[in-house]
């Protein structure tokens, strides 16, 4: 009636309305109205021409109910106007939740999410991944442990892998053993400094020591 679209009127022109009174008078259908009104305005606003459902929007709205059944009763009412379920998610989880709703609920979205198949094929997946990580740790502290993987040998092959492959991390473990003066660089106890003294520090998780200076 006429006082129910004054309601309405004022609620979609407000940012903050009260609407009251006793059962019967209106206040789910023009909560409804309300939100029916939004949810076209905004498909309107995106340039979509007469907003045609389901609106694929920037629109959110969050709807507070005190009790389950006046939850389900609002978002039925959402659907018998045209508003349609797969825009909009039912949290909280009840056993009377209305027949209608139950595949909206965000514990059954999430349950069917995948398929059977996506299921066993994801938990494969899972088990490859763990299986990988542990291999992948056993190598590193095998790595760690041992003396090669940090030797002058083993950086000559690193070296000329990193030249052709990754020059950005060749150029940061490159030692120049040779000054600009033509004098040689020296590391630890004045010692000549090796080729491999900056891959030993990384591998060793070190910074790049007496080389830190001046960068």
């Amino acid at each position: 009636g006429g006082t129910e679209e004054g309601g309405l009127q004022v609620g979609v022109g407000s940012q903050v309305v009260l609407v009251q009174g006793p059962p019967g008078t209106g206040k789910t259908y023009i909560g409804v109205q309300m939100v029916k009104a939004m949810v076209d305005a905004d498909a309107q606003q995106q340039g979509r021409g007469p907003p045609v459902y389901p609106a694929q929007n920037r629109l959110q709205i969050l709807c507070l109910c005190y009790t389950n059944h006046a939850l389900d009763s609002f978002l039925e009412a959402l659907l018998d106007a045209g508003i349609p379920a797969n825009k909009f998610i039912r949290l909280g989880n009840s056993p009377k939740i209305s027949e209608r709703l139950k595949p909206r609920c965000l514990r059954v979205l999430e349950e069917a999410k995948f398929t059977p198949t996506e299921n066993r094929a994801f938990a494969g997946l899972k088990q490859q991944q763990t299986e990988l990580e542990v291999k992948i740790e056993d190598l590193r502290c095998l790595f760690a442990q041992s003396i090669w993987g940090r030797s002058l040998q083993w950086w000559q092959s690193v070296e000329s892998f990193l030249e052709d492959e990754d020059y950005e991390a060749y150029e940061q473990l490159k030692v120049d053993r040779l000054a600009v003066d033509g004098f040689q660089v020296v590391g630890p106890h004045s010692r000549p400094m090796e080729a491999n003294y900056l891959w030993e520090r990384w591998c060793n998780g070190q910074d790049r020591g007496i080389l830190q200076e001046g960068e």
